[in-house]
C-alpha cells in the first residue's frame, strides 16, 4: 500500500527513504489530519521542518521524542500545529462540536512494516502547555495509569464512556488552541489492535497510489491546460513561419 502526501505528492514509501524520522501515518477519519508522523532526537526540530528536511512554519507531525516509537508506552503524545485551512491538527477545531465528536470515533496508525493500530476515541479536552499531568511521558504503576485515565475524563469536555485499564495504551493528539494564552486541545484516544474501516473514505479522494506519477490534482487542471495552449500556440507559429520560409525559397528560385 503507498499513501500519497497531500503537501508534496511523495509516497509513503518514497518518505521513508528519505527521512529516517518517519515512524508511521496517521489518519483521523473524516478529517483531513492524514499524514506522515516523525520523531526527532527533541521535541523542537519538528515544530518548523517538514518531513523532507526543509524549513516551513507548519512543521510535522510528531511523536513525543521521550516515547518509544513503536507506541508502547501507555501515554503516546504526537504534537501538530494549528494551521488555517484545516492543514496539519487545524481540523481538531471541529471535535469543539458535540455533534461532530461523536461522529467522529475513530482514526488508524500504519507503523511502516509493522501492524497498524486503530484509535478509539474517548475524550475531547482543552488545557494549558503546562500541564505536566497530560504532558509526560512517563506514566509506569497502575495506580499513576489509573489516575490519568480519570485526569482526562475529569478535565474532558466532551467523553464518551469506555473501559479503560492500565493494561490499555493511550494516545494524545495535541494542537494549540489559539482563543487561549498558552491553550491546548487534545483528542484522547486507546491504541487498539483492531482498525476500524472508514466510514468517511468517499467523502476525500483516494490516497491510495499504486505508484507515484505526476501531481496533477496538486499543479492545478486550469494552469496545466493553459500549458499546453500555449504550447500549441508556438507550435503553429513555428510550422507557419517555417512554411512561409519554404515559400519564399520557391519563389525566389523561380
Amino acid at each position: 500500500m503507498v499513501y500519497l502526501n497531500s503537501t508534496d505528492g511523495l509516497s509513503y514509501q518514497k518518505l521513508r527513504d528519505l527521512n529516517k524520522d518517519v515512524i508511521g501515518w496517521i489518519d483521523v477519519y473524516g478529517t483531513k489530519i492524514d499524514y506522515p508522523i516523525v520523531q526527532g532526537q527533541d521535541n523542537a526540530k519538528y515544530l518548523n521542518t517538514t518531513v523532507l528536511g526543509e524549513y516551513s512554519t507548519a512543521g510535522s507531525i510528531f511523536l513525543d521524542y521521550r516515547n518509544s516509537k513503536d507506541f508502547s508506552d501507555f501515554n503516546n503524545i504526537i504534537y501538530g500545529h494549528y494551521m488555517a485551512e484545516r492543514k496539519m491538527f487545524g481540523d481538531m477545531e471541529k471535535f469543539l462540536e458535540k455533534d461532530f465528536f461523536d461522529q467522529h470515533k475513530f482514526a488508524a496508525i500504519n507503523r511502516n512494516d509493522l501492524p497498524s493500530f486503530g484509535i478509539t476515541f474517548f475524550a475531547f479536552i482543552k488545557t494549558e502547555g503546562t500541564d505536566q499531568e497530560i504532558f509526560s511521558p512517563a506514566v509506569s504503576g497502575k495506580e499513576n495509569k489509573k489516575a490519568l485515565i480519570q485526569y482526562l475524563y475529569d478535565k474532558a469536555t466532551f467523553s464518551r464512556k469506555m473501559t479503560i485499564s492500565d493494561q490499555d495504551r493511550i494516545v494524545l493528539l495535541d494542537t494549540c488552541d489559539l482563543t487561549v494564552t498558552n491553550g491546548r486541545y487534545i483528542l484522547a484516544g486507546v491504541l487498539t489492535e483492531k482498525v476500524e474501516p472508514n466510514p468517511f473514505k468517499e467523502e476525500r479522494p483516494s490516497q491510495q497510489l499504486q505508484s507515484f506519477t505526476f501531481n496533477l490534482p496538486k499543479f492545478g487542471l486550469l494552469q496545466f491546460l493553459i500549458i499546453i495552449w500555449i504550447l500549441l500556440v508556438i507550435f503553429y507559429l513555428i510550422q507557419k513561419i517555417i512554411g512561409e520560409k519554404k515559400k519564399d525559397a520557391k519563389n525566389d528560385e523561380k
